[in-house]
């Protein structure tokens, strides 16, 4: 940042971060994105982000915007901090009274973000047991996931969408994705049945069929015990009574025949 045009050791930062991305891209390993600097730099950058007025100005901004985007690709696999800097939504508290410049430039970087995010949840279907637990209901990075997961427009039912189908096509499933298949299925119809607005985005989620009939698919792929198979009975019920082909294989229907008759809300 030009003296003049804002906070004088903005410069100093800006040239100092820009050498240890520099230094980063010298190292095998990758640059490590030091969330609380950069967070300052984004927050001192935004304040004059719209003064254009002069050429010294203009010439600012351009040096500006370029090292807000070097610094948000030196970390390319890097999630975390970047959803307290940038978020994953136009609200996020940092765009308040900001200029419709950094605005838009902010929106750019945003929008890579969600593809981001939804690839790690993707990814963390087959990795990470308790999916619901540790991603969608982290305590102060869930809602972020839970937004995502829902919004049919976004990344992961658009971008990704193949990619996400893709994991629970497996003839093969580990564990892990079975026992999340089941939490996350059984959570969405939870979801669903309640009363309210809430069950909206559920609703819409399980009305996508392959996604919903996958999700099924995985669930029972292998053997469960008479409780799990008791819990999901009423899921099962839920789905093929909204349309979706659930198929089920010889050992559910043993063990659901010897099963307490249960009354179905």
């Amino acid at each position: 940042m030009v003296r003049g045009a804002g906070v004088g050791h903005a410069a100093d930062m800006l040239m100092l971060i820009k050498v240890l991305i520099e230094l980063g891209g010298d190292q095998e390993t990758e640059f490590v994105l030091d969330s609380d600097h950069t967070a300052k730099f984004f927050d001192q950058v935004s304040q004059y982000f719209h003064w254009r007025r002069t050429s010294a100005h203009r010439s600012a901004r351009k040096q500006e915007e370029k090292l807000v985007k070097d610094l948000f690709w030196a970390s390319p696999d890097s999630i975390d901090p970047w959803l307290d800097i940038i978020g994953l939504n136009d609200w996020h508290h940092r765009n308040e009274d900001r200029s419709p410049e950094w605005k838009a430039l902010m929106s750019t970087l945003r929008s890579d973000l969600r593809n981001r995010c939804a690839r790690w949840m993707i990814q963390q279907l087959s990795v990470q047991s308790e999916f619901l637990r540790i991603v969608i209901r982290h305590e102060t990075l869930g809602y972020n996931y839970e937004l995502l997961f829902f919004d049919l427009n976004g990344p992961l039912w658009t971008k990704q969408r193949k990619l996400f189908l893709k994991a629970f096509k497996s003839k093969d499933p580990n564990l892990i994705l079975q026992n999340n298949a089941y939490e996350l299925l059984s959570w969405l119809v939870y979801r669903a049945k309640q009363a309210g607005s809430d069950s909206g985005p559920a609703k819409e989620v399980l009305a996508q069929a392959v996604f919903s009939k996958l999700l099924w698919n995985v669930c029972v792929a292998e053997p469960l015990n008479p409780r799990a198979v008791g819990s999901l009975r009423e899921v099962h019920i839920f789905l093929t009574s909204n349309g979706i082909e659930c198929k089920t294989p010889a050992w559910w229907d043993r063990i659901v025949k010897d099963l307490p008759q249960e009354k179905i809300s």
